[in-house]
């Protein structure tokens, strides 16, 4: 049982890394800010996305790395990005069964993005 949590403690960390560094790739190359709810993803430390990460589950909010992972890793092949990504709100926009693939992601990213510009 502890070996199961030492594994799974290890996997967030490197989602959370990996999360970090392709969030920052996002800054450097593109100037693409990605966010989470409005806390911004660039620079930050893999402890604190952890500890959100824990605060998340405690509380019994969908926050799974796992999709955000997968949300940032498709956002890097897309060739247009809006300035600001709030992948939070991106990741909440789609239902848990519902598939996301690019065409999907790109037409919820796009409808959120004119969304919070018109406000």
């Amino acid at each position: 049982m502890l070996t199961d949590c030492l594994t799974q403690f290890e996997k967030q960390q490197e989602e959370c890394l990996t999360i970090t560094l392709l969030a920052n790739s996002l800054w450097k190359d593109r100037k693409v800010l990605c966010l989470y709810h409005g806390y911004s993803l660039v620079d930050e430390k893999v402890e604190y996305l952890l500890n959100f990460h824990r605060q998340s589950v405690a509380e019994l909010t969908p926050y799974k790395l796992h999709n955000i992972l997968e949300i940032i890793k498709d956002l890097m092949c897309l060739p247009e990005l809006p300035a600001v990504i709030d992948i939070g709100l991106l990741k909440d926009s789609f239902d848990e069964s519902q598939l996301i693939n690019k065409e999907s992601l790109i037409a919820k990213l796009w409808s959120i993005h004119l969304q919070h510009t018109l406000k």
